[in-house]
C-alpha cells in the first residue's frame, strides 16, 4: 500500500511525499527492514479527592516503555539514480513473474514535408 500526496516545499514549489511499507522496493533501496511488532509495558495509577467546598483534585502517573517503535522518517530524497534502480528491479520483478510483458509504447507519426 502507499500513499502519496503532493505538498509545497520550502521554495513554493510542488513536491510529491509517499508513506510506504518497509517492503516497497524504495524503502529496502533506503535500508528499510521487515517491520517486528511494536511493544510496551506501563505502569498507570491515579489519585482522585472531593472536598466539600467543591473543590475537585486528580493526580495520575504514567510510565510506558516501548521496544520496536514503529515511525516514519522523513525527508529522504531520491535521486535519478534511485529511481533508474527501482525502475530496473520493477522490470525484473515483472519479468520474472510472467512470461510475456507488455510495456506503454509511445506512438511517433511521420508527416509528409
Amino acid at each position: 500500500m502507499r500513499n502519496v500526496t503532493t505538498a509545497f516545499g520550502t521554495g513554493g514549489e510542488l513536491i510529491d511525499r509517499a508513506t510506504l511499507p518497509p517492503t516497497d522496493p524504495v524503502s529496502q533501496l533506503k535500508g528499510g527492514e521487515q517491520l517486528t511488532p511494536e511493544e510496551s509495558e506501563s505502569i498507570t495509577f491515579g489519585v482522585v479527592a472531593d472536598f466539600d467546598n467543591g473543590l475537585f483534585i486528580t493526580a495520575d502517573y504514567y510510565n510506558i516503555e516501548l521496544t520496536d517503535r514503529i515511525s516514519t522518517a522523513s525527508g529522504i530524497e531520491l535521486t535519478d539514480e534511485d529511481i533508474a534502480h527501482c525502475l530496473r528491479k520493477a522490470l525484473m520483478m515483472r519479468l520474472a513473474s510472467k512470461r510475456s510483458v507488455s510495456l506503454p509504447m509511445t506512438s511517433i507519426q511521420q508527416q509528409k514535408v
